[in-house]
């Protein structure tokens, strides 16, 4: 039993017995102390056994998603230290994550980055086997103001002529979730990004690549369906193997380089 439940299960008789008293006996000023005590129950109360690990005991993740997640961990550890400036790694990618709500998140905590996965309803209960820590790590995305995806678009994909800053975004946290307002589908939030929209979200088809600019910070992929870039993202084609100057088909002409090691 949990310690709200016994508090439940011990402290309402209690409560019930001292109605009875002041039903039977009367006196006003009994009544007063009553209320008072109830009053500090119904603060008490709510407060425990409402935490993540309560919620936890019945949260299942379908196994396709955890393997996902998993991949995501491993790939990020891979991304980690020194020399792996300006590489790209793949994780896979995430399926649908449903309405039933898996949801991801990434966010710096001190020196290191957290990851926490969320399920059950609306994806917001902790499922803790699969919550992992990264030392030195730092989040980011490419998207933002700052004509940050315009940099980066223009010396990755386009002519690599001149690397220009900012060309990332750091953030202090990124939720990856199923979106259900407007279209839905997987979304992606970067809560430093104040075009985007809280609810909502951004689009997320990144084929399951990320960017490290200098293996500290990991970046996440937003995109957009309507142009080549924008604040929002950069366009999903661009990481389609069927584009010719697509991330992965540039990575396979070794004009990108992947995180190695």
């Amino acid at each position: 039993m949990s310690v709200a439940s016994k508090i439940v299960f011990y402290v309402l008789p209690i409560v019930f017995l001292l109605v009875v008293l002041v039903i039977f006996f009367g006196e006003s000023g009994v009544w007063e102390e009553l209320k008072a005590t109830v009053l500090d129950l119904k603060r008490f109360l709510p407060e425990m056994g409402m935490g993540s690990e309560e919620l936890n005991a019945d949260i299942t993740i379908p196994e396709t998603h955890q393997a996902q997640v998993l991949s995501l961990s491993k790939t990020i550890f891979t991304m980690l230290g020194k020399g792996k400036e300006n590489c790209f790694a793949n994780y896979g990618g995430f399926s649908e994550l449903d309405e039933e709500g898996t949801s991801i998140l990434i966010n710096l905590a001190g020196n290191k980055t957290l990851l926490t996965i969320g399920g059950g309803a609306g994806g917001k209960q902790i499922f803790t086997e699969l919550t992992a820590e990264f030392p030195g790590m730092k989040p980011c995305v490419i998207a933002g103001k700052g004509r940050v995806t315009e940099h980066f678009f223009n010396f990755f994909i386009e002519d690599g002529k001149q690397l220009i800053y900012p060309y990332f975004q750091p953030v202090e946290a990124v939720t990856i979730f199923y979106r259900t307002k407007g279209n839905n589908r997987n979304a992606i939030d970067g809560n430093s990004i104040a075009f985007l929209d809280v609810d909502a979200g951004d689009n997320f088809e990144d084929k399951g690549w990320l960017f490290t600019p200098d293996g500290e910070h990991i970046c996440f992929f937003p995109t957009n369906w309507a142009v080549n870039y924008d604040e929002t993202g950069i366009a999903n084609e661009w990481f389609a193997d069927g584009e010719d100057n697509s991330i992965p088909n540039l990575i396979k002409q070794g004009k990108l380089k992947l995180c190695t090691g």
